[in-house]
């Protein structure tokens, strides 16, 4: 995970939750860690937001910032 970090660093391109998932769930490839794609909302205000997730960690935001997210979906 941390190559990806630094690697992600020298992108420049803002950052996007979902492209960043998906780019990271590219980096890692076949390995199987179980991980998920979550995407989560608030209603007040509404807003979305999707992050990479094994079952043991939250692989590409921090749990600090997902925790005010209500997740509906999974894959």
């Amino acid at each position: 995970l941390a190559g990806y970090h630094r690697a992600r660093r020298l992108v420049p391109v803002a950052k996007n939750c979902l492209m960043d998932s998906l780019a990271l769930d590219l980096w890692l490839g076949g390995s199987d860690l179980g991980r998920h794609l979550v995407f989560g909302v608030t209603l007040e205000p509404f807003l979305a937001h999707c992050w990479l997730q094994s079952p043991t960690m939250i692989l590409n935001d921090n749990y600090d910032h997902v925790r005010r997210y209500t997740p509906i979906l999974r894959v």
